[in-house]
């Protein structure tokens, strides 16, 4: 369960409580403080712990390690970082409530046709109806909103497992952009609802009815710490998004070098020239060796591409992708 960090407002001092907790005592003035968020819903807040700086070289040893050059991670300018925090609900209490589901059945006969051969065939049976009633514990997370400009942003239930601290909007805008939740509380506990009677078995349920509500219901809006970076090579811009607890590149894309093929074109007319100019045989032989090369080079003998590699035609070495 989450640790969340409080401030009494008696004395000021710092003091912890376990996620849910309605109340908790101060461990410098033993004043009893209530606990509860604008509305019922507890508004949280988890720390960053990766600073830009850590971000930025993060990246850079991303695309050296990707492309297997430090000179290929030096291109790529770096122009500009954004911390963002990003919603997610947490719905906790119990699921409790009823299910009705109609079900058909099959049975396998075995039959015989008219050479005596034996076979199996599948006959429908009656329908089967069960009614069953619903308790168990709900731990839901959710986004607050649709973050896949950002990549995957595994946030989950991490408010479960990292220390938490209600939110004071003011300093966290002032030193952040804060992402205003855009799916509400309704929505959210639909999904959480959903999730819990889509747990069970459905298959070959032709009706099926639930009535289930949440009960001792826990609602928090936790937000989770992102870096938005931008690089840029030439004219082009290259956005990246980095999980601000653990320093994983979440989203990005950069191309790679330019690279032209010098050598094998030079080596392939020379080595065609030499042949046919020395006899016939020879020539069919190193036409056989560059149809070879170019096979390895290029993965292709299309002519498109052969042009494309004797031209010199630059071409892009392997890049990085996440997201």
């Amino acid at each position: 369960m989450a640790t969340i960090v409080f401030k009494c407002p008696h004395c000021g001092g710092p003091f912890e409580c376990a996620e849910g907790d309605r109340g908790s005592v101060c461990g410098f003035c033993g004043v009893t403080s209530v606990i509860s968020g604008d509305t019922g819903v507890h508004r949280l807040l988890i720390r960053e712990r990766i600073d830009l700086n850590a971000a930025r070289t993060a990246v850079r040893k991303l695309i050296a390690t990707g492309t297997k050059s430090h000179e290929d991670a030096a291109s790529f300018s770096f122009t500009e970082g954004t911390l963002i925090f990003l919603p997610f609900w947490r719905v906790r209490g119990m699921a409790m409530g009823w299910q009705w589901r109609e079900k058909e059945t099959f049975r396998e006969e075995f039959d015989y046709d008219e050479n005596g051969t034996r076979y199996t065939r599948t006959v429908k049976g009656p329908n089967e109806r069960s009614f069953s009633l619903l308790a168990k514990p709900l731990d839901f997370s959710t986004p607050a909103g649709d973050y896949t400009v950002f990549g995957q942003v595994r946030a989950g239930l991490a408010a479960a497992v990292l220390k938490c601290e209600v939110m004071d909007y003011p300093d966290a805008a002032a030193r952040a952009t804060v992402v205003d939740p855009l799916k509400g509380i309704a929505q959210a506990r639909q999904e959480a609802l959903a999730m819990t009677q889509g747990s069970g078995d459905s298959n070959g349920s032709i009706r099926r009815e639930a009535r289930v509500r949440i009960s001792s219901e826990w609602l928090a809006l936790t937000y989770y710490p992102v870096w938005r970076l931008l690089f840029t090579r030439g004219d082009k811009v290259y956005p990246v998004t980095i999980d601000a607890v653990n320093g994983d590149v979440v989203k990005c894309r950069f191309p790679g070098a330019e690279e032209r093929e010098r050598f094998l074109p030079l080596a392939l007319i020379a080595l065609l020239v030499l042949g046919w100019t020395t006899m016939p045989l020879v020539g069919v032989a190193a036409t056989a060796l560059a149809a070879y090369l170019l096979k390895w080079r290029t993965g292709t003998l299309a002519v498109s591409s052969i042009i494309t590699l004797l031209a010199g035609t630059p071409e892009r070495s392997a890049g990085v992708q996440r997201g």
